[in-house]
């Protein structure tokens, strides 16, 4: 009888007792019921994601076999158990926030924003606020309310469409809020800047997670017919991958999963969650732009693209151990991360000189990866600071210019918070 991979469920818990600490917040295995707790109260959070892409495989603990003088020639030493210091990987979808922002209503945390947060160590809520006073042009708008918008943080222009048009703010003086790049029409009163979060690079939680409780996550994973095949991993720090933006595709997002010790399913718990509702993923069409214009202007200049891809360069650094003394980081004492290059990939269309002569020029770009969807469904990726790394001609019928770019931190000699200068953003809206 075939038995079909039906379920595959993944959930996870920020430690707030301590590094490799799970829902039942002492050392060991947490059961079923404390998981099903933990997500009742919201500690816990079940992830979306493509089943085919969450593999248990490599959950396993490593066994050392000694290499000695043998007396006989068939005699071999039994094998001990070593460290059980495991990685898995995983890919979900990017999506907005899966509601509307109604106008004075903050954003609130996603399974989306709450991996961004572990991966990326940041993370801002922005509200939604309606426009007024009059004066509005498409780079400067004066809002009602400016309580609880930041410099960095990406707020979105609703259309009378119903679109939203992202875009980050640069600068906050009074009621006046700035846009780093033109908004496609001028707004005018009672249009609205819906709310979401942003993600961004905080170096100071990345760079350290035994300082920073919640940091490392314990994870519960099911999977097979009936998901009673079940893992618990804790001390886990998630690694930030690609993030893909193809044409007529569910944009995607690949996470790495580190983690410090595990559980096999003889004695791993067996929770069962109630029905989680996710958002709807939007496929990258004609409501997707990409935005490529030089850093430091205000100039709106979307271009013909196929594809963006995305390498983060947000590593994940374990510090390795041996000693037993930090109790549930079993072989790790803490995770870092590392310097690393954002690498954006992007065809443009049409093949255009011009991107030679900026890359001698040593122009920086600003980039901008957005779906305009309604509010609960928008997403996108910013990078305002951008070196041209490459420009090769494209290959086809269509000849393009394949571009390479390396996001570098905007404004990092004057910027002020984490927020402001992180090297890129991810919106969701």
């Amino acid at each position: 009888m075939t038995v079909l991979n039906t379920v595959s469920l993944l959930t996870f818990f920020e430690e707030t007792v301590a590094q490799g600490i799970g829902p039942s917040g002492v050392s060991g295995v947490s059961t079923g019921a404390q998981w099903v707790a933990a997500e009742a109260a919201t500690t816990a959070f079940q992830v979306p994601h493509i089943a085919s892409s969450l593999s248990t495989s490599s959950i396993e603990t490593e066994e050392v076999t000694p290499d000695q003088v043998k007396r006989r020639i068939f005699e071999t030493e039994r094998s001990q158990e070593a460290l059980s210091n495991t990685q898995f990987p995983f890919q979900s979808y990017v999506t907005g926030t899966g509601s509307a922002l109604a106008d004075g209503v903050t954003a609130t945390a996603t399974s989306l924003s709450r991996l961004l947060l572990n991966a990326m160590g940041g993370v801002s809520f922005a509200p939604t606020r309606t426009l007024a006073g009059g004066g509005h042009t498409t780079t400067v708008v004066n809002v009602d309310d400016a309580t609880g918008l930041e410099v960095g943080q990406v707020i979105s222009w609703e259309d009378s469409d119903g679109l939203c048009h992202p875009r980050v703010i640069t600068d906050i003086t009074v009621l006046a809020v700035t846009l780093n790049t033109a908004l496609p029409a001028t707004p005018v009163d009672t249009d609205l800047m819906r709310g979401g979060i942003t993600g961004y690079i905080d170096e100071d939680v990345i760079g350290d997670t035994s300082s920073n409780l919640g940091s490392t996550l314990s994870g519960s994973i099911q999977k097979g017919a009936n998901g009673n095949a079940g893992w618990e991993v804790n001390g886990c720090k998630v690694q930030l991958g690609t993030l893909t933006f193809g044409r007529n595709e569910f944009p995607l997002v690949d996470f790495n999963v580190w983690s410090a010790r595990h559980t096999d399913p003889s004695l791993g718990p067996d929770p069962t969650y109630p029905t989680a509702t996710f958002p709807t993923p939007q496929v990258m069409g004609p409501d997707s732009s990409i935005i490529i214009e030089d850093a430091g202007t205000t100039t709106l200049s979307t271009v013909c693209n196929g594809s963006a891809t995305i390498d983060a360069g947000v590593p994940v650094v374990p510090l390795e151990c041996m000693a037993d003394n930090l109790g549930d980081m079993e072989g790790y004492g803490l995770y870092s991360s590392a310097p690393a290059d954002t690498l954006l990939e992007v065809d443009v269309f049409p093949f255009d000189t011009s991107w030679y002569v900026d890359k001698a020029a040593d122009t920086n770009k600003q980039v901008a990866v957005i779906k305009h969807a309604d509010s609960g469904n928008t997403f996108a990726f910013f990078a305002q600071n951008c070196e041209i790394r490459t420009v090769v001609g494209g290959d086809g019928d269509f000849t393009s210019s394949n571009l390479t770019l390396r996001a570098v931190e905007h404004n990092p000699d004057t910027a002020t918070t984490a927020l402001e200068r992180s090297k890129f953003r991810i919106y969701i809206g």
